[in-house]
């Protein structure tokens, strides 16, 4: 039976980041005008070779295109250059930082923090891009506010409370940021920095969840399975945890898996998900079977007809994976 699974899996389940990491299949597809592939390929050139010369071009071709990562991405390649004048960094950092993007809001709000030729010091609207980095999670906008703080006295309570992100959620939340919705939740859910609150963790994650956030469809999903804050309902832990595994998010895999086996006696799905969540956990991993016991059990239960249906099945969801996370990227 291990031969039925592990011959087809060993080469088809290496983790979907480094397919797409290629760097040959990332140059032909990127000089073949392919818009995604060229910011890939640029941030690939700039964090991992460390050569922001020839990472410049393609960066270039992606934030000509629209994309706010790889806007951000070239500001970083011209800041570190020094050919280029601060203003000319400062416009890619704000159209990046207007469109949400938390690392370009936290870069502009340091420039703008400190000032930089070009760039007059100003306190306020660095402490605006700050604050909403902050209403997104970011630490390290949370940190610099503190120091915003402490140097002029202002809002001493925030600063106090900063470390445990639940003011900055809640403003965000009232902002209508699904991301802060989704983060606050998770607190509520696990009684970090709050009372643990399930309804209210629920509630959270359903605002996210239908305004698109993966990581609140995962959270609901998981409480509707286990039936905390919410009456238990499997059609709707299964609605949730299925959207979420589908974007690429492991542990709504591996739950989804877990509903599958105990819930719904759907071996071939239960099987399929189990496997894609320990690939991309386990990527060196020659036998699956022997780094998941539950994946041992779930195989030993299955005939041959329903590994073999759940391969298939598993095939079909790698690809739908790997599509909607070149989609993410491109957002």
């Amino acid at each position: 039976m291990k031969i039925l699974l592990f011959w087809a899996f060993l080469i088809v389940f290496s983790p979907v980041s480094a397919q797409e990491t290629d760097v040959d299949v990332l140059t032909a597809r990127a000089k073949n005008g392919d818009v995604e592939a060229s910011g890939q390929l640029g941030k690939y050139l700039f964090d991992i070779e460390k050569n922001p010369r020839s990472a410049e071009k393609w960066l270039k071709a992606s934030a000509d295109a629209g994309n706010v990562e790889s806007k951000y991405y070239l500001a970083r390649v011209y800041d570190s250059a020094g050919k280029r004048s601060n203003a000319e960094i400062v416009a890619l950092l704000q159209e990046s930082a207007g469109r949400g993007y938390v690392p370009a809001q936290v870069m502009l709000g340091k420039i703008l923090q400190f000032g930089r030729r070009g760039v007059p010091q100003n306190t306020d609207q660095a402490r605006g891009w700050y604050e909403m980095a902050a209403a997104k999670g970011s630490g390290e906008a949370m940190a610099q506010l503190r120091v915003i703080y402490a140097q002029t006295g202002d809002q001493s309570v925030k600063a106090g409370l900063a470390d445990e992100n639940v003011e900055w959620l809640t403003l965000g939340v009232k902002q209508g940021d699904a991301d802060a919705a989704a983060a606050l939740g998770g607190l509520f859910e696990t009684g970090r920095g709050v009372k643990r609150d399930f309804k209210r963790a629920a509630e959270l994650y359903q605002t996210a969840a239908e305004a698109g956030n993966t990581q609140a469809m995962a959270g609901l999903g998981k409480l509707y399975a286990n039936g905390d804050g919410v009456e238990q309902n499997d059609e709707r832990a299964i609605f949730w945890l299925d959207r979420a595994a589908r974007a690429g998010y492991v542990e709504a895999q591996r739950k989804l898996a877990e509903v599958y086996t105990l819930r719904s006696s759907d071996k071939p799905k239960a099987y399929a998900w189990l496997v894609l969540a320990l690939s991309a956990l386990f990527p060196a991993a020659d036998d699956l079977s022997a780094v998941s016991p539950d994946l041992e059990r779930l195989m030993r239960s299955m005939t041959a007809e329903e590994i073999r249906a759940g391969q298939a099945y598993a095939l079909d969801m790698l690809e739908i994976v790997k599509a909607n996370k070149r989609k993410q990227r491109t957002e």
